[in-house]
């Protein structure tokens, strides 16, 4: 964290007091409240409750299913909850400015401070919870790489199906591999397989069968690219014998290979999964492990061409010596057979010495040519116990679905990393699960986290506490405020007035007791109404229907404002009030006056308007004084400065400590 001048200002002007309030959400509940109707009712709550609580619940039902926004009644489908928060007897607009306040009591700003602290630390772990369940939830297994078919796999990374029992044993496995050293250039064979799609990087068994069940090859190649068109072709073109004739019941679909979602022939039918199979296995016989032309590309760009006539062999066979050369010629079975025999005969005891030398194999390892070299297990007998050669075959499969598996060097040093892996656990009933998250575990976490108001669903500290700053509640209640002063001039709005007088009147001659279905005037004398609560409320709803009803057209918009817009107004403040309340964040908890909160806080403004929904918030609050405006350039000026440190620029207004 950092200050600058503007942060400096806002920070002081904190400490005193100033620059943040609850100006945005009062001022349209005291806006609200003012006009006639919804100012007459709040007149006739208080006299209700004056004779008694049931009387005032029942008068704030009034409208509360059809036009809440014209009286400020609670929606019906909030009351229970408003009540339950203690909002007993509360108009729609009190009970929103009562809980502004019990976030930000008496304007305190270290208390404010620390409630929004803590309801911006709840809504970010919910709503990153949320998230990555979501986002799971729709992954399969091998979207996470090549060596992962089950939930345990991710452990580490796929590389657990090395060893023969996958997971496990994984440090003897590494201990054994480091005396490969470096008999294979695994980095040059990740390199090459990174330009075929991951749709072919599958691990297969033996048989050539997927690892993860996938029975059919052509969803997994889907995405094949067209650049890998090259190294398709590269090892078709000389692919002999029975590689060849395998090879040749699909030229014609190779042909038809891009970036579409299906592979077509040359007659655009789909390419079988047979045929798929055989695509695979073609590239896995050119880029994995064990390909004596790419051992012998290897021992070349390792110094050793002269070891054994390497060199002087492969140019008598008709072969590059070349490295990059060479290696194009991995995918003719007959060429890597010839260079094969040509490795079996570099058996000289000082030429098996140079190569162990220069390839800082063990020297516990017993080679007798440098066929050896092609066989992990040949080299490193104990490696019979704990190695899968047939996995350890397709290494840059694995290495490939490994973001930085590029890294990975050689032999030598996947052995030392495996030394330090930790076995897997027992995760038998883990592995079982066809998913990682079913949707049924997404309906219930969501509900028990706060309730997202946000078209995207994520949450943000605004469905905790978007009231303090007003939010959308206070932009309809602005809008209701409009739309009850447009209503006012009409005879239905006349009449509920009337009415309301009526009610207000009665309440306050009758006195104490239960009206809510009892006629008022009944129980004294002198007055004349004989009115209960339930009578009036019958009465005003028949004036609001037929507002409802009206066949004026500004009329309907203006009631569908003071009904739908108005209910979801309270529907989104029960929102935070239950949200705050599932993540247990106790607004009640706070150090009146605490002043380190307040100048972490001016600190970290910046920081803190980052996160979804505290910007608005916060920029809602701002006072218009000197303060409040530092506290809005400083968030404006800590963005504009980040584009500016972007672009190699540092301006000198950063004050890091």
């Amino acid at each position: 964290m950092s200050y600058t001048p503007a942060s400096i200002i806002a920070s002081l002007g904190l400490i005193k007091g100033d620059g943040l309030n609850l100006n945005n959400i009062t001022n349209s509940t005291t806006s609200f409240s003012s006009s006639a109707l919804p100012a007459q009712f709040k007149l006739c709550v208080t006299a209700a409750a004056a004779a008694g609580t049931a009387n005032s619940t029942a008068v704030l039902a009034i409208g509360g299913d059809l036009l809440p926004g014209m009286l400020g009644s609670v929606p019906v489908d909030a009351a229970a909850s408003l009540a339950s928060s203690g909002f007993t007897g509360k108009t729609f607009a009190e009970a929103a400015q009562g809980q502004a306040e019990k976030i930000f009591p008496s304007g305190d700003i270290s208390s404010f401070v620390q409630n929004m602290g803590k309801a911006s630390g709840a809504a970010a772990m919910a709503g990153d919870l949320l998230k990555a369940a979501q986002t799971v939830s729709t992954m399969g297994f091998n979207e996470f790489g090549a060596g992962i078919t089950k939930i345990s796999d991710l452990a580490t990374g796929g590389l657990g199906k090395l060893s023969m029992v996958a997971g496990v044993g994984l440090k003897e496995l590494g201990t054994q591999m480091q005396k490969l050293g470096s008999s294979e250039n695994l980095s040059a064979l990740t390199d090459a397989k990174s330009a075929i799609s991951t749709g072919l990087n599958t691990l297969t068994t033996q048989a050539g069968a997927a690892l993860d069940g996938v029975t059919s090859m052509g969803s997994k190649l889907s995405g094949l690219a067209s650049g890998a068109m090259g190294e398709i072709s590269k090892a078709v073109s000389g692919a002999t014998g029975a590689l060849g004739s395998a090879m040749s019941s699909v030229t014609g679909a190779i042909g038809g290979l891009g970036g579409s979602a299906n592979l077509l022939g040359a007659a655009g039918s789909l390419m079988t999964n047979a045929q798929a199979q055989q695509v695979q296995g073609l590239l896995d016989f050119k880029n994995n492990v064990g390909n004596a032309i790419n051992v012998s590309a290897n021992l070349i760009g390792k110094g050793l061409g002269a070891v054994g006539g390497l060199m002087p062999k492969l140019s008598d066979a008709g072969l590059p010596t070349i490295p990059a050369d060479l290696k194009e010629f991995a995918g003719n079975t007959f060429a890597v057979g010839k260079v094969s025999n040509i490795l079996s005969t570099i058996n000289a005891p000082t030429d098996i010495a140079s190569i162990k030398s220069a390839l800082n194999i063990d020297p516990s390892v017993i080679m007798t040519s440098a066929k050896d070299l092609l066989d992990p297990i040949a080299m490193v007998p104990e490696l019979n116990n704990f190695l899968d050669t047939n996995i350890y075959g397709q290494m840059p499969k694995l290495l490939n679905s490994i973001p930085g598996g590029e890294n990975i060097t050689d032999p030598q040093q996947l052995g030392e990393m495996l030394a330090q892996l930790e076995d897997v656990p027992a995760t038998d009933a883990l592995d079982a699960a066809p998913n990682f998250v079913e949707i049924a575990d997404l309906t219930d976490l969501a509900t028990v986290l706060p309730e997202a108001d946000s078209p995207d669903g994520n949450i943000t500290t605004a469905d905790l506490i978007g009231i303090v700053g007003g939010g959308p509640i206070a932009v309809i209640l602005n809008a209701a405020k409009t739309a009850n002063d447009k209503l006012a001039s009409t005879s239905q709005a006349q009449t509920i007035l009337t009415l309301l007088t009526n009610l207000q009147s009665d309440l306050a001659a009758a006195g104490a007791g239960d009206w809510t279905t009892t006629a008022m005037g009944v129980a004294y004398s002198g007055y004349p109404s004989g009115r209960s609560i339930a009578d009036y409320k019958t009465l005003i709803e028949t004036q609001m229907n037929s507002i409802l009803s009206s066949s004026s057209g500004e009329v309907a918009e203006l009631a569908t404002t003071l009904g739908e817009s108005f209910s979801r107004a309270a529907g989104k403040l029960t929102k935070q009030i239950s949200g705050l309340s599932k993540m247990g964040v106790d607004l009640t908890a706070v150090q009146t006056g605490s002043l380190m909160p307040v100048i972490g806080f001016g600190r970290g403004l910046a920081d803190m308007a980052k996160q979804p929904g505290n910007e608005d918030i916060l920029v809602a609050m701002c006072s218009d004084d000197a303060v409040g405006q530092a506290l809005k350039l400083h968030i404006v000026e800590k963005k504009n400065l980040a584009v500016l440190e972007k672009f190699g620029m540092s301006p000198p207004n950063v004050f890091k400590f």
